[in-house]
C-alpha cells in the first residue's frame, strides 16, 4: 500500500540570496520614444536562491528562474511489534470428567489425566 501526503507551504521565502552573475539582456524601447527595432543593452542581475523547510530543500537560479536542485526529505516510520506472547507449555496435567474403557465397558469417570496437547487457541 503507497501513501502520500501532500505539504503545502503557502509563502516559501528564501533562506540564501546570493547573485551569482550578471547577464547583459536586450530591451525593447517603446515605438514612441524611438525608432521602431531599438533596443538597449541592460546588465540584469541573475540570482540563486535557497528555499528550506524541514520537509525540503530548493534551489532555483535565473533571470527566468529555473529549478537548480531539489531535496525532499520523506519521514517514515518502522512499527514493529514488540509484545512477546509466553509460549505456552505443551504437557498438560488436567481434571475433570471423562469417559474410559473399564473390565464394565464404556463407563464415566472423574480423575486426572496427563497428555501432550495438540492444538489451543
Amino acid at each position: 500500500m503507497v501513501v502520500r501526503d501532500t505539504i503545502r507551504e503557502l509563502v516559501p521565502v528564501p533562506v540564501v540570496q546570493t547573485v551569482v552573475r550578471y547577464d547583459t539582456v536586450r530591451v525593447a524601447l517603446p515605438a514612441a520614444d524611438s525608432l521602431p527595432g531599438d533596443s538597449v543593452a541592460v546588465s540584469v542581475p541573475i540570482e540563486r536562491k535557497t528555499y528550506e523547510t524541514e520537509n525540503y530543500r530548493a534551489v532555483i537560479e535565473g533571470y527566468k528562474p529555473s529549478l537548480v536542485e531539489m531535496e525532499v526529505y520523506r519521514q517514515s516510520a518502522i512499527v514493529t511489534n514488540t509484545v512477546i506472547q509466553p509460549k505456552q507449555p505443551r504437557w498438560a496435567l488436567t481434571v475433570g470428567p471423562g469417559v474410559g474403557y473399564g473390565p464394565r465397558g464404556m463407563q464415566p469417570y472423574i480423575g486426572v489425566s496427563f497428555g501432550f496437547v495438540l492444538w489451543s487457541k
